[in-house]
């Protein structure tokens, strides 16, 4: 294994572990939530085996953080706080015209496209 691959290992787990414990998930919450095996995400834990590329947005979906931030490439957790928000906006558009005002700008017009 290679220190890259070692290192991204690390910091999966040790992300996973982080939220896991914030969102008060445990690893059979998290392995429903993105269709794998308990022992799977014991193994990301524990850095046994290498996440799958095309488990990493759902991991990161169930675990309200971005790729980005799951992968090194920012420490900034304000992208994850933004997604958080966005998904919020998106459930509730009877808000739409309140959340206009606040943010003085018109947020339908900005959500057109992300629909």
């Amino acid at each position: 294994m290679t220190d890259k691959e070692i290192e991204f290992m690390s910091r999966v787990s040790a992300i996973m572990i982080e939220q896991m414990q914030k969102l008060n998930y445990s690893n059979v919450d998290v392995a429903n939530m993105i269709g794998v095996n308990k022992s799977t995400v014991g193994d990301w834990i524990h850095k046994s085996t290498m996440i799958k590329s095309n488990l990493i947005k759902p991991l990161c979906n169930t675990l309200q953080i971005t790729p980005d931030y799951l992968l090194g490439f920012t420490d900034d957790k304000k992208s994850t706080v933004s997604l958080q928000l966005l998904d919020a906006i998106m459930k509730h558009p009877e808000d739409y015209n309140s959340l206009s005002k606040i943010l003085d700008i018109n947020i339908s017009d900005l959500l057109k496209d992300l629909k």
